[in-house]
């Protein structure tokens, strides 16, 4: 059973960093796309880090 929870942790884990990521306002001078595209790159470090 805890194997299975392990695995949603590690499957959520980057969901929920890019989410979270998706919701803090874009920096000033940075265009929202690239802020985007950033969220989804460090959502995938996260997810081959865990």
């Amino acid at each position: 059973m805890s194997l299975a929870k392990d695995n949603i942790w590690k499957l959520l884990a980057p969901l929920v960093v890019m989410g979270v990521m998706f919701l803090i306002p874009v920096p000033d001078g940075m265009p929202p796309q690239a802020w985007h595209y950033f969220a989804v790159f460090v959502a995938m470090i996260v997810g081959m880090i865990l």
